[in-house]
């Protein structure tokens, strides 16, 4: 899905929003693919005096596996992205005083799909635990031990 913001590099001061959806029930972690639902995508274009921002607000809900019962759950995660927009490479980076990020534009487009798939995958954790209290599996017989405890003998 690529956005077209050619525009907002003429010295025009204009702002837009657009709302998208975006499925990623293609993309598989561990044997799972958690996105049943599509992704929800609100993105914000403001340019001011040929200072083009973008602004991301994505929700979406996963479909998990518990790292510690492997039992299923849902997660619901909000994420928010800021980036000043440059079409030319030399602008391009991370500006660590104002901890702004520079996104380089190529041929006028932004991938925002690509963008956001990014967001949300590095934005998982990469422990994946249903809730803290999570007793996790008796490691000796398998049994998950939110349902009940099991009747081998543990130090």
């Amino acid at each position: 899905m690529k956005l077209d913001v050619s525009q907002y590099f003429q010295g025009v001061d204009e702002q837009k929003e657009y709302d998208f959806s975006l499925n990623l029930s293609h993309i598989e972690i561990d044997g799972n693919t958690p996105f049943k639902s599509p992704v929800k995508i609100r993105a914000i274009i403001n340019s001011r005096i040929r200072i083009v921002t973008l602004k991301l607000f994505i929700e979406c809900d996963a479909n998990l596996i518990c790292d510690r019962c492997l039992g299923e759950y849902e997660q619901s995660y909000s994420f928010t992205y800021n980036a000043t927009l440059v079409n030319n490479a030399n602008s391009v980076g991370f500006d660590e005083e104002t901890n702004e990020e520079y996104l380089l534009v190529v041929d006028d487009e932004i991938d925002i799909e690509e963008i956001v798939t990014d967001i949300v995958l590095l934005g998982l954790p990469t422990k994946m635990i249903c809730s803290d209290d999570c007793k996790g599996l008796c490691f000796t017989c398998g049994h998950n031990l939110n349902e009940s405890e099991c009747k081998c003998e543990h130090d």
